[in-house]
């Protein structure tokens, strides 16, 4: 690990709220639907799928404003060897008709015929991404490449997290999965935090205070490094 290039992975969300909450709970996987094997669809029909996950981008600093536009004006910023460690990874993207996705809908069509499990095909499924496709009823073609994701997804009994829509589609049961997915935490040290991003000024007086509270003799230090680290949308824009 330790010729890995240097850099941080970004969570972003909409919330300072939640942003808080990671600080002091970790991240929580959820249920995304993910259309995660589109690209080898022509072949193996499975439909979209829920994902349990916690989504992030390997970023340089200078292009996370652009990304924040997208994915919510606050972040975290961890180091990559913590992600590396909890076995974070990068998604592999892929298109139709592209050497992985034939030989991925080749393997699920063995297994499809046979009516026999793969928990390595579930897994590597997992990790797939389509290049380019739409997010939700969007008509704007997103290139999804672009975003550089990384993904955790827990080491659990996936054929109960890893849901059918025909399945479960009816929020609730969204809901639910979810209340339960918060068994399986994705903890952090304060020391892991290389940056934290919020949206302005008054964001930042916000989190010094709730920070300070936070603090006690036993992380006062790694506190106080910590309030070093906060920046705004604005700042990044200026000075990086």
């Amino acid at each position: 690990m330790s010729n890995i290039s240097a850099g941080s992975l970004f969570h972003f969300t909409s919330d300072i709220k939640y942003l808080k909450s990671i600080i002091h709970n970790g991240f929580y996987p959820r249920l995304c639907k993910e259309d995660s094997v589109a690209s080898i669809r022509h072949k193996f029909r499975p439909g979209q799928s829920y994902i349990p996950m916690v989504c992030f981008c390997d970023l340089p600093l200078s292009s996370v404003p652009d990304h924040m536009s997208s994915f919510g004006a606050y972040g975290l910023g961890l180091n990559k060897l913590w992600g590396m460690s909890k076995g974070i990874t990068p998604v592999l993207y892929s298109h139709a008709g592209s050497p992985t996705s034939d030989a991925l809908a080749s393997m699920a069509a063995s297994f499809t015929k046979t009516k026999t499990d793969s928990p390595e095909l579930v897994t590597l499924l997992q990790f797939i991404k389509s290049y380019q496709g739409f997010v939700g009823d969007s008509k704007e073609l997103v290139r999804f490449y672009d975003e550089r994701e990384w993904r955790y997804v827990p080491d659990i009994a996936m054929h109960e997290y890893f849901v059918n829509l025909n399945n479960a589609s009816a929020p609730s049961d969204v809901q639910q999965v979810n209340e339960n997915l918060k068994s399986f935490p994705l903890g952090f040290d304060i020391g892991d935090i290389e940056y934290i991003i919020v949206d302005n000024d008054d964001d930042v007086i916000e989190l010094i205070e709730w920070l300070e509270g936070y603090s006690t003799e036993a992380n006062r230090r790694s506190i106080l490094l910590l309030l070093s680290r906060i920046l705004t949308k604005r700042q990044i824009k200026e000075d990086f």
